[in-house]
């Protein structure tokens, strides 16, 4: 999957692709650089670069074997930073924050 949008807040079709293992290629900007670990759980290239993303596609392509790595990690890092009791912590985190600037 890629998705080299220069203007992508987070990408719903992101996380979809990530929980079916297939491996993502993203740009470096917007909200996908929050979830993606270059060549971890996926591939980050830099924005308006069409050779990037070539390269990024053949690269997938030629290996296999890392092309499936990074599509499972993929999915677990869906699995743990994109469900409710991830997004209450962090909402709870910032609660506490501010309500502990606050005084």
């Amino acid at each position: 999957m890629a998705l080299p949008s220069l203007h992508e807040p987070f990408s719903i079709a992101m996380l979809e692709a990530m929980v079916l293992e297939k491996p993502f290629i993203g740009a470096e900007s917007g909200g996908t650089p929050e979830l993606i670990q270059h060549m971890n759980n996926g591939i980050l290239i830099p924005p308006i670069d069409p050779h990037a993303l070539a390269q990024a596609i053949l690269f997938l392509l030629k290996n296999k074997k890392v092309a499936q790595k990074i599509g499972k990690n993929g999915r677990i890092s869906v699995q743990e930073k994109c469900n409710i009791q991830h997004y209450t912590q962090r909402l709870t985190e910032i609660y506490t924050y501010l309500d502990k600037s606050s005084k």
